[in-house]
């Protein structure tokens, strides 16, 4: 137990151990985002468990999460000096969607409208 009168004094953290805890942050959105997928295929095929409308609330919290983290990072790399570097090919080079890796890059992509598929692509 905490004694009330202390205060929060922030303490510098090692650039890995953050990237480290943010990572971790997005795998649990992976995870949950995996659930309302498997939940939205579910309800696709008919099933209606209470397990898998539990899992679609997951959205918001997602949702909610996924935007403190942006807001996180944004904030995070106004402190970062402006002459350090990183060299970030390799990790992006583990990253299958070619555009967003390019863009993590700075890689300058025009957007286009992607056509109509004309089915809809249920996982």
């Amino acid at each position: 137990m905490s004694n009330s009168s202390e205060v929060w004094e922030p303490e510098p953290m090692a650039w890995s151990d953050l990237v480290g805890r943010l990572a971790g942050e997005m795998g649990g959105l992976d995870r949950d985002l995996a659930s309302v997928e498997t939940a939205l295929g579910a309800l696709a095929n008919g099933t209606t468990d209470h397990n898998h409308l539990h899992n679609l609330q997951a959205v918001d919290l997602v949702r909610q999460k996924t935007a403190a983290l942006a807001l996180f990072l944004d904030e995070i790399s106004q402190t970062i000096p402006i002459g350090w570097e990183v060299d970030a090919d390799e990790a992006a080079s583990r990253i299958t969607l070619s555009d967003l890796a390019g863009r993590l890059l700075g890689k300058d992509f025009t957007e286009e409208t992607p056509e109509p598929a004309g089915e809809l692509d249920l996982f």
